[in-house]
């Protein structure tokens, strides 16, 4: 079927295209699905050529196996989820224990002149980081009390003065590999279109990575280095303004890790205990391994020159994993994670990417 599918010559693409090398066509066997693409035939117009529209008609018989992939993509979103909230509602009740066994062992008189630092502050501790020491340091004074003074890591900050796009750095360097992947094998998938394979490998692979990082989160809770964030105080806790420098708040009576999730889902409700590993290095991740595991199985267009399409494609894949890379240094300068999380965020998504491909070959 791969063989009648994609090795046509190039007498239907015109003067501008031609077809796959011999090489490049084996290389694409191993990457197509097992089951489900057989209606695919030659691409025979425009739309096919840039769209990949053909592949669109061969929905139908891919959704029984999309819908598994989807489904374990929810399971494992809501079990990350699920961790999320409990280990937030584990900070705050460790926070207020902190400070009633202060209170408990000390004179009232003294209550009014606490100050978070002095009953163990969850909030202003941040681990000795080596990324934190060699990146840029100016996003060190994000989410400190503005006015406050002092020295992070050798270098002296004034609360508040961080530059504003430490906030929204991380997403960004995220989202822009998520669109580019989407819009490259999504919607311009080309005459050699695989959407289907790499979507439903992708939900599969997510679902496993949310559920593993769902306990490595659980396992050990590290201080949140990004010194901005503010969880959903209205859900976890009893009513005790985050602000106050005096008392820290209790959890909410019958707050629901269980119930919580589903606003975690749908980025309703914010947490930030969630620190290793990395989520946004699993994105940038896994879409750096689809480049390099499909650009050249899956091409928009090819040249004649199969020398020049060797090189083209070395060249795309050096291009993307150095921009991973730089990803990975704007999570870690921005101080939206440790250097851990996004380490171990990339060892186990390319694990799992590896172990997925491993066995299906």
């Amino acid at each position: 079927q791969i063989g009648r599918v994609y090795t046509g010559t190039s007498q239907n693409f015109g003067s501008s295209a031609t077809a796959l090398t011999p090489r490049m066509g084996r290389d694409l066997a191993l990457s197509m699905p097992l089951v489900g693409n057989e209606e695919l035939a030659e691409p025979d117009s425009p739309a096919d050529r840039i769209f990949g529209t053909t592949e669109c008609g061969t929905l139908r018989s891919q959704c029984k196996y999309l819908s598994v992939g989807f489904l374990a993509f929810l399971v494992g979103l809501y079990l990350n989820s699920v961790a999320q909230a409990w280990v937030q509602l584990r900070v705050i009740s460790f926070e207020r224990s902190q400070f009633d066994s202060y209170y408990n062992g000390n004179s009232s008189s003294l209550v009014p002149t606490l100050n978070r630092s002095q009953v163990g502050n969850w909030r202003n501790l941040v681990l000795p980081d080596l990324g934190f020491e060699l990146l840029p340091q100016d996003c060190a004074a994000e989410g400190f009390n503005i006015g406050d003074t002092g020295s992070y890591f050798g270098k002296n900050y004034t609360g508040g003065q961080a530059p504003a796009w430490c906030d929204s750095a991380a997403d960004l360097a995220a989202f822009s590999c998520l669109g580019a992947t989407f819009l490259r094998f999504g919607v311009f998938a080309g005459p050699y279109s695989i959407r289907w394979t790499i979507l439903r490998r992708v939900l599969t692979l997510m679902g496993c990575l949310y559920i593993l990082r769902g306990f490595t989160i659980s396992f050990t809770v590290l201080p949140n280095p990004a010194k901005n964030c503010v969880y959903s105080g209205d859900v976890f806790t009893d009513g005790h303004p985050l602000s106050s420098p005096n008392e820290p708040p209790r959890v909410k009576p019958g707050a629901d890790p269980w119930t919580i999730a589903f606003g975690v889902m749908i980025f309703q409700t914010k947490t930030c205990a969630d620190v290793l590993y990395s989520g946004h290095t699993l994105f940038i991740t896994i879409c750096a391994c689809i480049w390099h595991e499909y650009a050249h199985r899956s091409p928009l267009f090819t040249f004649r020159s199969e020398t020049l399409n060797a090189v083209t494609f070395v060249a795309l894949r050096v291009f993307v994993l150095c921009y991973a890379g730089f990803c990975y240094l704007v999570i870690i300068t921005t101080h939206f994670h440790y250097s851990d999380d996004v380490w171990f965020g990339f060892w186990m998504t390319l694990f799992v990417w590896r172990g997925d491909h491993s066995i299906v070959r």
